[in-house]
């Protein structure tokens, strides 16, 4: 399923992070979020401990919030960790359509697609209120 986020709000303030890293770090907590389980995400990510370990603690100093509590050795989401995922699972969905060419802004607009490989293609297109 696509979701669509559109923020319409011009970036005023910025912190200057490696962006490429920042993708790396969303999909840091995003696995771990889903696995709750640190051997597991290293393993799917290809990564390893520490990268993981600092890629959550950056992010959550970057957000100024705790994204899991670890309890006996096991990753739990916390509350802001549960209300962050669902922006950073769209976030990388945006990141993945970007980088296939299936997503686009027209004069501030955005569109998208996609095709599922068995001949259907979706579309769709923010509209703008008149």
């Amino acid at each position: 399923t696509l979701g669509v986020l559109i923020l319409n709000a011009p970036v005023t303030e910025f912190r200057e992070i490696n962006q490429p890293l920042l993708f790396e770090m969303i999909r840091s907590f995003t696995t771990l979020a889903r696995t709750l389980n640190l051997s597991h995400a290293v393993a799917e990510l290809q990564s390893t401990r520490q990268t993981v370990r600092r890629h959550i603690s950056q992010l959550e100093e970057l957000r100024g919030e705790r994204l899991f509590d670890v309890i006996n050795r096991r990753y739990e989401l916390t509350p802001e960790g549960e209300a962050a995922l669902p922006s950073a699972l769209s976030l990388l969905g945006h990141g993945r359509l970007w980088l296939q060419g299936q997503i686009r802004d027209v004069d501030g607009l955005m569109g998208m697609s996609y095709e599922d490989g068995q001949g259907w293609y979706y579309y769709q297109q923010q509209l703008p209120i008149n």
